[in-house]
């Protein structure tokens, strides 16, 4: 495990608790891509929970589909990252050393599928 995470005391591991419909597998998708970009790790090392297989089988997809528009960087990418600036961390730029580990990251998932 990388013994970055949470170096600062005001860093505390995410907990999203919401209702049905109001955009936790979204927000947790795009969380997955910053903690990835943020801190350079393995996608191993990010640990997302949740309560039902189906829920587990629909945040996997969500983050293979996001991730895939991202580093494709298709029109639903742009926006996509748009979203993690605004929203999560405008230090994260998406620029070609990011968009690099980005796409690495990506294909690694896709070879190692069943690890996600």
């Amino acid at each position: 495990m990388n013994s970055n995470f949470f170096q600062n005391e005001n860093e505390k591991p995410l907990i999203i608790r919401a209702s049905a419909g109001t955009g936790k597998t979204y927000r947790l998708s795009l969380e997955f891509i910053n903690l990835l970009l943020k801190y350079r790790i393995n996608f191993e090392e990010i640990l997302v929970i949740t309560f039902t297989k189906k829920a587990t089988a629909e945040i996997r997809e969500r983050i293979f589909q996001q991730l895939f528009e991202t580093v494709n960087n298709t029109s639903k990418g742009i926006e996509l990252k748009q979203n993690i600036q605004q929203d999560i961390n405008p230090e994260i730029k998406f620029n070609l050393e990011e968009m690099h580990f980005l796409k690495a990251a990506y294909q690694s998932m896709i070879t190692n599928k069943s690890a996600v």
